[in-house]
């Protein structure tokens, strides 16, 4: 994950977020392959305590659009290995176990796909490509050529 800390912050950041007394907080930060005093320690806490409004900018800028990218493309690919082990599955009561799960994720992924027009709204973006969203019978598969045209094909099943 992006992040303006370095490791050894990211170390002294976790032991603030547990909670953790002095004796454990350096502990575990040794523990993590970052050994130190106690004065160096609260000298990390303090820079980390000045950088409050740097590290939210950040976040607001740069590792909100990349950690949010990363989640809907964790969730379509969840999806898609779902439907590849739905269609290999050979016992009909683990088949409905399997369409079970895969509504069980349709309003998490709804709710990022909401979330991504929220985060562009407003923005002058066009797609480079047009495409038709509906696809033709047997074919519910995108797929993009050589030359970066997308186009419907059948689905990838074993």
């Amino acid at each position: 994950m992006l992040s303006i800390l370095t490791d050894t912050q990211k170390a002294v950041v976790d032991t603030i977020t547990m909670r953790l007394n002095l004796a454990h907080a350096l502990d575990y930060v040794k523990h993590l392959g970052f050994p130190m005093g106690r004065r160096t320690y609260y000298r990390h806490k303090k820079k980390i305590q000045e950088m409050k409004l740097e590290r939210m900018h950040f976040i607001a800028k740069v590792a909100y659009e990349e950690q949010h990218l990363e989640r809907v493309d964790r969730m379509e690919m969840i999806e898609n290995q779902m439907w590849i082990n739905y269609w290999k599955e050979k016992d009909r009561f683990k088949k409905v176990k399997i369409l079970v799960e895969i509504v069980n994720i349709q309003p998490y992924i709804s709710s990022y796909y909401e979330a991504t027009k929220d985060l562009v709204e407003g923005q002058n973006f066009k797609l480079k490509h047009e495409f038709p969203l509906k696809p033709p019978k047997r074919m519910n598969k995108v797929t993009m050529d050589e030359d970066g045209e997308l186009y419907w094909t059948k689905p990838d099943v074993d």
